[in-house]
């Protein structure tokens, strides 16, 4: 297997090959990677002069030191490499390498000297006759040979068209140049010099022809991606056998100096070797290719993390990372047509591809079968279920052509395109029968269904996000969305149109080339029941986990209070963890709901602490009483606050511990506070912070220490709404006197469906006013 020898391979710097580079700010740490892929998808390959064997991929051209079993180079963006397909060597020991997307042959001298020429897009595979004469094909478009003037000095020289899909051409001994016809499953001999060139059939009815070249033995070796074999042909007759079987869907072989047979892999990324006795031993490991759309699915014990990427889909625990299950796209697509949007539609999924045509299908992963299948949209990217029907985002094929489509038994209505300011859209989400659309373009956010209705314009819901890209609703009901230019996941509460980042530094959002979208893909976003957050990132080949950690301040205060007064909260924040924590500070303002609370976002180094003195002025310009809402992603963050007022030539007040969401009270469950007072020497004032998005019911129960009633009270707290009730004991009518109470417990609970809260009581000395917090457990 490979070591790798170049950091390229991966982070900020595995570009996808279709891609400039752009700046990928702070990596993600390893605890934060679900699965990460190495090379993103292999095509043509060659030994070079070097020996070495050069690899095109999505991240540029790898070149591999087979013997040392080494990565001494990634040739990629930087150097001029951009979506390299083909790859091969000149008499003058020049490189070639087509770029597909771009429509370009370059090519890099020995002195590092780089030019190109325009061939048109799907430009494909690059071949040189015995005698230096170079040959290029474009099979997808316009199904043409060329021949080109390996200095770029005159002009391409059209030789045929409507030839058949010709793919990975090798010339003979004979000199006629041999080839796979992809479109009509042929393998032939073309006589270049024929005016115009003749095509002779050697075998036909070869399924998904993708490449032949000859063997040291003089046979040729025929790809075929419909069963995933290389085919030993005899060049002369024409007949054949499967040579080797594969897991992977194989793109392109090339022969060793020794005779070995490598491969590389446009489903896999693998680059592997085929032995004397036909098993295939992996050089470098294949996964992750072009991280795109995610869904989750709940198991009995655990969930499903499914990812599109492109010519697979790939199904992952999402605890462990363990890949469960592969589905990979066979040429030409029959059944399952690839993934790039993934989503949810009850035991299926939806998926989209828009190569090498625009799809929509709908995929049960159970039965892995194909249960609806649109072609369409030729530039589908995006699809969601929508009650019985589909909406798709279909970019069209050509500038300003976008629109978003919904599509059922009621036929197909354009929801959206460019008359409605609506330029790129990409993201979608829909919850009930409400339905947005971000718009990569504009960087906003519209609503184009409201209550199953359609309004005359589409509703803005926020704007001013960078490159918005996949959506997703979190567990407390605020929406989630990838700015993928940015390398952030952001939260939107969309009572308000408020943007509040969750955490930025992720290895998002490769840009696309020539005739792709400038997203190239969509990095999508997913919410688990766990709580945890998927999130792909196609710039660095990889899946985040992010497992975002919430805790409450009760208490905080900017308020006047009694004898003069005056009560402020200072919050102090420190990170333990090994790596660089991303927070947001929300403001739950005392006695209402807080679904749309002002916020404000920060990062912590690690082993770094920081104090926000008078939070809630410094940070909110608020007055008030309020719970602090703490969120953080990666990094392990301590909160506390100390609530005080000053008091002669100091001060006095009480420590309160950040109290965590995962240790929330639920339905119930019994929360007791101890050592409560209401006698003529103290008071007490009893809090309950909700951390649930819907109001709940919260029963108190109060006892002497010799286990009497003292009473009871019946509450309701809002969503994350918190609620302090002072003096309690004074407003339970109780017949008990003041200095009876010197000695009290509460108990605490809830029977709604669904609650989270937490409790406290702070106990208050009537002389000093000088408090203590007591926690509820």
């Amino acid at each position: 297997m490979f070591t790798k020898t170049d950091s390229r391979f991966v982070g900020a710097l595995v570009v996808c090959g279709l891609v400039a580079a752009a700046g990928a700010g702070l990596a993600a740490a390893a605890d934060d990677v679900l699965a990460q892929g190495l090379l993103p998808s292999t095509f043509g390959m060659r030994f070079g002069p070097d020996s070495n064997l050069h690899v095109c991929s999505m991240a540029g051209i790898a070149v591999l030191d087979v013997v040392q079993g080494q990565m001494v180079d990634l040739i990629g963006p930087e150097r001029g490499v951009n979506g390299p397909e083909d790859v091969n060597f000149g008499p003058d020991g020049s490189m070639y390498w087509a770029q597909m997307f771009t429509g370009e042959v370059a090519r890099m001298t020995p002195d590092g000297t780089v030019t190109t020429q325009m061939i048109g897009p799907g430009v494909n595979s690059i071949v040189f006759s015995g005698d230096g004469r170079m040959f290029v094909t474009e099979p997808w478009f316009t199904d043409s040979l060329y021949e080109i003037d390996p200095t770029f000095v005159e002009p391409p020289q059209l030789l045929a068209q409507g030839i058949g899909g010709l793919k990975g051409p090798e010339f003979g001994p004979d000199g006629l140049m041999y080839g796979a016809l992809m479109l009509q499953g042929r393998v032939v001999k073309i006589d270049v010099d024929a005016l115009p060139p003749t095509v002779e059939t050697i075998a036909d009815g070869i399924p998904g022809p993708f490449t032949a070249k000859f063997g040291p033995d003089g046979m040729l070796y025929v790809v075929e991606r419909t069963d995933f074999t290389v085919q030993r042909m005899d060049p002369e007759t024409g007949s054949h056998s499967t040579y080797v079987e594969f897991d992977f869907g194989p793109d392109n072989i090339a022969f060793a100096p020794t005779g070995a047979l490598f491969v590389s892999s446009y489903s896999d990324g693998v680059v592997a070797v085929v032995m004397p006795d036909s098993t295939v031993q992996t050089v470098v490991p294949g996964g992750l290719t072009l991280p795109a759309g995610i869904a989750v699915k709940q198991r009995i014990d655990g969930e499903s993390v499914f990812v599109g990427n492109l010519f697979s889909l790939r199904e992952y625990d999402g605890a462990t990372g363990e890949l469960l299950s592969v589905e990979r796209m066979h040429m030409p697509p029959i059944g399952f047509g690839g993934a790039l949007s993934v989503a949810n539609s009850g035991d299926n999924l939806v998926l989209t591809n828009f190569f090498p045509t625009g799809r929509v299908q709908v995929w049960n992963p159970e039965s892995r079968e194909v249960v609806t299948d649109i072609l369409d949209f030729p530039a589908a990217m995006n699809a969601i279920a929508f009650g019985d029907d589909l909406v798709i985002v279909d970019l069209g094929m050509g500038e300003g052509q976008a629109r978003v489509i919904r599509v059922g038994d009621g036929g197909t209505t354009v929801l959206a395109d460019i008359t409605d300011q609506i330029v790129l859209p990409l993201g979608l989400v829909a919850r009930d029968d409400d339905l947005w659309v971000g718009d990569w373009y504009t960087g906003m956010v519209w609503q184009l269904i409201a209550d199953g209705q359609v309004p005359a314009q589409p509703i803005p819901v926020a704007s001013g996000l960078s490159g918005p890209e996949g959506m997703a609703f979190d567990l407390d009901g605020s929406l989630l969305v990838v700015e993928g230019t940015a390398g952030c996941v952001s939260r939107i509460r969309l009572e308000s149109g408020a943007v509040t980042p969750v955490v930025c530094g992720l290895e998002l959002s490769a840009i696309g080339a020539g005739m792709l979208p400038p997203f190239l893909g969509i990095n999508g976003i997913a919410v688990g029941s766990s709580g945890a957050l998927y999130v792909s990132g196609d710039l660095g080949v990889k899946v985040y986990r992010l497992v975002p950690r919430t805790l409450y301040i009760p208490g905080a205060a900017n308020v006047a209070g009694a004898n003069g007064s005056r009560w402020t909260t200072d919050l102090e924040l420190m990170n333990r963890g090994a790596e660089q924590a991303s927070y947001t500070v929300e403001l739950l303002v005392r006695g209402q709901a807080n679904l749309s609370p002002q916020s404000v976002s920060f990062e912590l180094a690690p082993g770094n602490a920081v104090r926000y003195s008078d939070a809630l002025d410094s940070l909110f310009e608020a007055q008030g009483a309020a719970t602090l809402r703490i969120t953080s992603v990666r990094g392990d963050l301590m909160a506390s606050s100390r609530t005080s007022t000053a008091n002669g030539n100091g001060s006095l007040g009480q420590y309160i511990e950040g109290m965590d969401t995962a240790n929330a009270a639920g339905p119930d469950q019994l929360l007791h506070l101890i050592q409560l007072q209401s006698d003529e020497s103290a008071r007490t004032n009893i809090g309950i912070v909700s951390a649930s998005p819907t109001a709940i019911q919260v029963d108190l129960q109060f006892f002497a220490g010799d286990g009497t009633s003292l009473g009871e009270s019946q509450i309701e707290v809002e969503a994350f709404a918190s609620i302090q009730i002072d003096d309690v004991f004074s407003s339970l009518g109780t017949a008990k006197v003041l200095d009876e109470v010197h000695d009290a417990f509460a108990v605490v609970s809830s029977s709604t469906t669904g609650a989270a809260f937490f409790a406290y009581a702070s106990v208050v000395d009537n002389g000093t006013n000088d408090p203590i917090f007591v926690p509820g457990r």
